[in-house]
């Protein structure tokens, strides 16, 4: 099997490996499976075909053009996606997906403004959820759609090594998972088969250099327009504006000016922000204090424990740049505060949970299980269910607990858990332990548990 870099995936030996390792994997935990999981490889003339077909005017990315030289489709992708596709099945989203397009290219539901270029190509999870949503009639579909999920390939995104991005495409996400190429894809699906879900990618800026190509044209156009990259301030001139208080420069200019500087990631930016965390002006203190933690700024620890402490507001955002930065001093004191149950204690506990710190998970438990405790309890199980695999077995526990109160606290959390990572082991465990309470618990009704079932099972 190859190493864990899903670069490495782009020759046929590689995905030979992957793909045995996947298939004993598979047919360990998942039964009624076909009795063979590979399709005969396709032929370089096939694939020559597929692209003539499909008018594109470069070659499918290699990763994926490696994949399909081994196997011509794949039978079990995923729960979500199970069937990739022949190359001579390969067709554009668009072809017989309009209204699905149409739905998330909804000029009135458009959310928050996508970040920065640097940042949105670096596949983290603050950010894989983002896309373009232009991009999406030019995907190509290369899987069957299942669970209402899709495997799609983005052409208007070309790395320089001639990959593409990579889109896993669901009716029940709040956007797009994307990845840097379909390697990188096939590599996460793997690992959540295995119960071994990656880590994550740290939200760590993209030099410019590296960044990949992005197309103004589709695939099938030749020459293709490279789309226009705004031109990018000087560092000197951001800090400038950031920290101008004259009336000319207007807030939301400073706001902006602080962000860009946060996206490139220059450590030289951290001295000049330490100092605006204490800015006249709350929403540019907010600001600071959140790039400070996109910096993962260490010698802002002191700065931001100082400003929660001192101020009645306890700044939310000094507590979540604490958790970025994550050094033992930042996430001891969010385990004090958390313990102290102050009114940011699920603010503390939110920024901690992706550390998974049984300290926080202890207390947690703790604050679940006290029935006197409403304003952090109520809330508690949620929080517990943010900590993932963490925070699961104490979430089970409390289901047999004697008093209603805490027994709704653990469904709802449970809940969020299969709801929210459905496909994780954990998220699967949860919905596991709902049904298995569905025909104990004494109140249904009273406990939310009624509620949650019914979604469960328009789910399944």
């Amino acid at each position: 099997m190859p190493a864990d870099n899903n670069a490495m995936l782009t020759t046929i030996s590689d995905w030979t490996s992957l793909l045995a390792d996947w298939e004993s994997a598979a047919r360990a935990s998942h039964s009624n499976l076909p009795p063979v999981l590979s399709y005969p490889s396709a032929s370089p003339v096939e694939l020559a075909a597929a692209e003539a077909r499909l008018k594109l005017t470069s070659p499918l990315p290699p990763s994926y053009r490696a994949f399909l030289l081994t196997t011509n489709g794949w039978q079990f992708a995923s729960r979500a996606v199970p069937l990739i596709r022949p190359a001579a099945k390969l067709t554009w989203f668009k072809k017989q997906n309009r209204e699905w397009i149409n739905i998330l290219t909804d000029p009135s539901l458009r959310g928050i403004p996508l970040p920065p270029e640097e940042t949105y190509y670096n596949y983290s999870p603050e950010v894989s959820e983002h896309f373009y949503t232009g991009h999406l009639p030019h995907t190509l579909q290369i899987s069957d759609i299942g669970d209402d999920a899709v495997f799609l390939l983005n052409p208007m995104v070309v790395h320089h090594d001639g990959e593409w991005e990579a889109w896993f495409l669901a009716s029940w996400l709040p956007g797009v998972r994307r990845y840097r190429s379909f390697a990188a894809l096939m590599w996460s699906q793997y690992h959540e088969l295995i119960g071994q879900p990656l880590e994550p990618p740290f939200n760590t800026p993209v030099p410019v250099n590296d960044l990949p190509t992005v197309y103004g044209d589709p695939p099938t156009k030749t020459p293709r327009r490279i789309a226009v990259r705004k031109p990018r301030r000087a560092i000197p001139e951001l800090l400038r504006i950031a920290q101008d208080h004259s009336p000319r420069t207007t807030m939301n200019a400073r706001i902006k000016a602080i962000e860009e500087l946060a996206a490139r990631r220059d450590p030289t930016t951290v001295a000049p922000l330490r100092t605006l965390v204490h800015d006249p002006l709350p929403d540019v203190c907010a600001h600071a204090m959140i790039a400070l933690g996109d910096l993962r700024a260490i010698e802002a620890v002191n700065d931001l424990i100082a400003i929660i402490q001192e101020h009645e507001e306890n700044y939310p955002c000094a507590i979540a740049a604490l958790g970025q930065i994550g050094t033992a001093p930042a996430l001891d004191f969010l385990v004090s505060y958390i313990e102290s149950r102050q009114e940011n204690t699920a603010a503390a506990a939110s920024a901690i949970a992706p550390h998974g710190d049984p300290r926080a998970v202890a207390i947690m438990t703790e604050i679940m299980l006290d029935t006197n405790d409403r304003f952090n309890g109520d809330i508690a199980g949620s929080i517990l269910a943010r900590f993932g695999r963490a925070g699961i077995e104490p979430l089970i526990a409390a289901t047999a607990h004697p008093d209603l109160v805490v027994r709704r606290r653990a469904y709802k959390g449970l809940y969020e858990l299969a709801a929210i990572r459905a496909k994780t082991p954990e998220g699967k465990r949860a919905a596991e332990a709902l049904r298995a309470r569905g025909a104990m618990e004494p109140d249904p009704s009273s406990t939310f548990l009624d509620t949650v079932l019914r979604v469960l099972g328009n789910r399944t």
